[in-house]
């Protein structure tokens, strides 16, 4: 399933990549918080193309210690302070356990029902990650 990952990592001021980020949406879910390191791969393929039913990464980007796997990306998504990665609902919640568990990052926006439970930095389990359909795409 796609999910839309959106991360402040380019220059507030040109828009020029900055190999870091201050801010991530997880579709409705936004943290903030300290710097976090953000680079993109090289991708197995230049394009996207779909291989017994199943879609091929364009390329990896990697958030801190997590890399994970995009199917599409766009730079400027929004403003000029944003890039978007489509990743897959699972690869998303890595990102969200992460994030959580860093010292300077925090919940600054999220649906009434979850969020108090991440505010809690209780790690979100895949099930009650599929439970949230508040975030789908």
């Amino acid at each position: 399933m796609a999910f839309r990952l959106h991360v402040a990592c380019n220059d507030h001021r040109d828009g020029v990549f900055q190999g870091y980020a201050d801010s991530v949406y997880l579709e409705a879910i936004r943290l903030e918080g300290g710097r976090v390191m953000v680079a993109e791969l090289p991708g197995v393929e230049k394009w996207q193309t779909i291989k017994r039913g199943r879609w091929t990464p364009l390329g990896r980007v990697r958030i801190g210690r997590i890399v994970l796997p995009y199917f599409a990306s766009q730079e400027w998504y929004g403003n000029w302070c944003w890039n978007m990665y489509s990743v897959m609902k699972v690869d998303a919640l890595r990102v969200l356990n992460y994030l959580l568990t860093q010292p300077h990052w925090h919940v600054f926006e999220a649906p009434e029902e979850i969020y108090d439970r991440l505010q809690l930095r209780v790690t979100v389990t895949p099930r009650e990650w599929r439970e949230m359909d508040v975030v789908d795409v």
